[in-house]
């Protein structure tokens, strides 16, 4: 096998792993981050009080991904339960439940929301008030 060969071998190689990556985290994580930030652009401000929350295994660059399982309060006071997915490094550890954040909903589907991190402001009782 020569010195051709052996490159196109590993640019193949190259290719197929890139490939599959891709494959397997942009439905993981690229993909929810687009529909995140766009949460964030346009949707409506509400509120959600924490159910729960866990790992779910996944981790990039030391920050981890969890679900959480939230009550959103609407804008017109309706109660809604939604579950959204958060890439989180230390506020984990203030993070608990009952505590309250500020999200951002699509007025369509109040279901689908996105935590305002931006928004978030922390007390020492940690229940997202400042």
């Amino acid at each position: 096998m020569g010195a051709v060969q052996v490159v196109a071998l590993v640019v193949g190689i190259l290719a197929v792993t890139a490939a599959g990556l891709l494959a397997v985290f942009y439905p993981v994580l690229i993909r929810p981050q687009r529909r995140i930030k766009a949460l964030i652009a346009r949707g409506t401000s509400a509120t959600a009080v924490v159910r729960s929350f866990h790992s779910t295994g996944v981790r990039s660059n030391g920050r981890v991904m969890f679900r959480l399982e939230l009550d959103v309060t609407t804008p017109d006071g309706a109660i809604v339960p939604a579950v959204t997915r958060s890439m989180l490094d230390v506020t984990y550890g203030r993070m608990r439940q009952g505590m309250v954040l500020p999200v951002r909903l699509d007025p369509a589907d109040p279901t689908q929301v996105a935590i305002d991190w931006a928004a978030w402001t922390s007390d020492p009782d940690g229940d997202g008030r400042s």
